[in-house]
């Protein structure tokens, strides 16, 4: 994964790693259930990287892809300005779904973990004014849904939360955890260090 929060939230965690994107075409997945959409692009994203080793290095590969639900209607990357506008319209008022989809997979074995989080944010009534401030003022354009978490939260716009605030930044600590440790990864950190939801 390209994706900034993600880095940050496994260096937090103590993990070394490298950063490869898998390029993957994501218009190959046709699925409409959002959960299982997002675990096979996550999926798909950890083979694609995986091929780029050989069958002889021991190297795990984590793909990870989130999207947002509102209403039935599922949002990935804003395509403009105008995209990223009417997205946080959809959203203002509401309650909406973020959902991120893991998997843990080994370049050597195949074996491989994979796990799907979900939480749930209920925006305030947004203006047209925050709307457009908002938009202006962030870089919407590489997040599902138009936005970064801590951002809606510094905006002053999250009402409630249900679930894990990292999950709606690209990576929940948890499910990651669970399955670091079933893959046996080890990390830099003392153990004493705890994820923060």
């Amino acid at each position: 994964s390209a994706s900034p929060r993600r880095k940050e939230i496994l260096e937090e965690l103590g993990f070394s790693f490298q950063v490869i994107p898998s390029n993957f075409d994501e218009s190959l997945i046709d699925e409409k259930d959002v959960r299982r959409l997002v675990m096979k692009l996550a999926s798909e994203k950890a083979r694609a990287v995986a091929k780029q080793f050989s069958s002889k290095q021991n190297v795990w590969v984590l793909g990870a892809d989130s999207l947002v639900e509102v209403n039935g209607e599922v949002l990935g990357k804003p395509k403009d300005i105008l995209d990223a506008k009417r997205m946080i319209r959809l959203l203002s008022g509401k309650s909406h779904e973020g959902f991120t989809g893991l998997c843990l997979l080994n370049a050597q074995s195949g074996l491989s973990y994979s796990k799907c989080a979900q939480s749930t944010v209920k925006l305030r009534e947004l203006s047209e004014s925050e709307v457009v401030d908002f938009v202006f003022k962030t870089h919407p354009y590489d997040k599902a849904g138009g936005y970064k978490f801590t951002e809606l939260v510094e905006f002053g716009f999250v009402e409630s939360l249900e679930g894990e605030s990292s999950n709606l930044m690209g990576l929940p600590q948890k499910e990651f955890l669970e399955m670091a440790a079933k893959a046996g990864l080890q990390r830099r950190t003392p153990a004493a260090l705890q994820p923060r939801d």
